[in-house]
């Protein structure tokens, strides 16, 4: 039997796994901070004076835009993108609102 079979078969044991997934998106979300954070190695000493370590700068934003995007799509509600929707009211629609109102 899977490990997810187990979370179907035993209620305990699937709000443990939860917990468990839980705790591991928060690890995730501190592995951002920190690899952010990190900038060991993005400038190296050459024969021509220090340079950016183009590769390892650009597999850090790799690192972070891969568990950013894990997060928002493993818990949308608290890391997806949020989406402002706004609804302007035509002068048409206004016309008719009018309209109505002194019939």
């Amino acid at each position: 039997m899977t490990v997810l079979g187990w979370v179907d078969a035993n209620e305990a044991f699937s709000v443990q796994y939860a917990q468990a997934r839980m705790r591991g998106y928060q690890l995730l979300a501190d592995e951002i901070i920190d690899i952010s954070d990190d900038a060991d190695g993005d400038i190296v000493d050459t024969e021509h004076g220090p340079k950016v370590d183009a590769e390892r700068v650009a597999r850090s934003k790799l690192r972070v835009d891969s568990r950013k995007w894990m997060l928002a799509k493993m818990l949308p509600k608290v890391y997806g993108e949020k989406i402002e929707a706004t609804h302007e009211v035509g002068e048409s629609i206004t016309k008719i609102v009018r309209q109505i109102m002194r019939a």
